[in-house]
């Protein structure tokens, strides 16, 4: 197919720049609750909020509980560590 080492090439590249990126710092969680009409109107809310990061900065987690607990739902976003720690 005409270009998909490019592509492949591409894909590679962005994927070691955001773990790279993603190196050097931590993970914080914006919102959490087990309803997930809560989430979506969360998302709603603060969807200002939410542009202002970058589509690899947002990790959005579904915690799945099973039987024994309920299903959680998570929104973090990426904090990168700031020079002055």
């Amino acid at each position: 197919m005409p270009g998909k080492r490019a592509r492949r090439e591409r894909e590679r590249s962005r994927a070691r720049e955001r773990a790279e990126r993603h190196a050097a710092g931590r993970w914080e969680v914006l919102f959490e609750t087990a309803d997930p009409g809560e989430m979506r109107a969360f998302r709603e809310r603060e969807r200002e909020l939410l542009a202002g990061y970058r589509d690899d900065d947002l990790r959005h987690d579904i915690l799945c509980g099973r039987l024994r607990q309920e299903t959680w739902y998570r929104l973090s976003a990426f904090v990168p560590n700031s020079a002055a720690e």
